[in-house]
Parts: structure tokens; C-alpha cells; sequence
């Protein structure tokens, strides 16, 4: 993850259908393990508070808003809204691939399961197909 005006931090993005998992990076085996378990605690909320700790260890793909390239060669952005404000405000999280080609192809896939959320969305009568919310 590249953060503007911080030191970047070595993440892997971690993506499935449901959500975006920010793993730690080791550079060793004995770091790889400890940004395992790291990633573990925080996915239970238990270990953002330790050093080097993830404070959001995963974000659900409902709440990404959108995916692109960015500035920078090798560079892309993810706008992430946070469910728990109201109106539903974005953040930006930037993020630096290896390659041009690895950026182009992680935003891709990131936009089709965007696009596939808010179909079934639409399909199930969810809140995408202006279905009424029961309150």
C-alpha cells in the first residue's frame, strides 16, 4: 500500500468474491508467518493495536466504489466507502503494483467483481435495484 505523505508499507492485496484482505508482508519466512498471524488477529479485531498491526484488515467488495489507475506507472487507487458514516463518505487507498501490466490486471479483475456484486445485487432485489428498506 502507498500512502501519501507516510512511509509506504509492504502489503499483499488479498481478493476474493466478498471482500480485499491487507496482508503484511514479511521479508523472511519467520515474517511471512508473523504477518500471517498479525492478519489473523486483526481479522478477529484483535491485533490492530500491536506494532506494525493492520487497523482494517479487509473491506468488503460492496464497499468499494471503484477501482483505477493511477498517476504513477505501476500505481492505482481504490476508493472504499466506510459503511459506518452517514452520507457513506470515500476514502482513497493507494496502492503500487510491480509491474505497469500487474496494476492494469488487478484493477481489472477488481472492476469486473464490482460489476458482477451489483448485478446479483439487482438480482436478488438488494439494495442496488432500488428495493424499499425495511425500517
Amino acid at each position: 500500500q502507498a500512502r501519501r505523505r507516510v512511509q509506504r508499507q509492504q502489503r499483499v492485496l488479498g481478493i476474493d468474491r466478498q471482500r480485499l484482505y491487507h496482508i503484511a508482508r514479511g521479508d523472511d519466512d519467520e515474517g511471512r508467518a508473523d504477518g500471517l498471524r498479525r492478519w489473523g488477529l486483526g481479522t478477529l479485531g484483535l491485533g490492530w493495536a500491536a506494532p506494525g498491526g493492520i487497523k482494517h484488515p479487509s473491506h468488503l467488495l460492496s464497499d468499494v466504489a471503484d477501482a483505477a489507475l493511477g498517476g504513477e506507472p505501476c500505481a492505482f487507487v481504490l476508493a472504499i466507502r466506510d459503511p459506518l458514516e452517514q452520507p457513506a463518505r470515500c476514502k482513497e487507498h493507494w496502492y503500487e503494483a510491480a509491474t505497469k501490466h500487474e496494476a492494469a490486471e488487478i484493477v481489472a479483475k477488481i472492476q469486473f467483481l464490482i460489476k458482477l456484486h451489483s448485478e446479483s445485487l439487482k438480482l436478488s432485489g438488494g439494495p442496488a435495484a432500488g428495493a424499499p428498506n425495511p425500517t
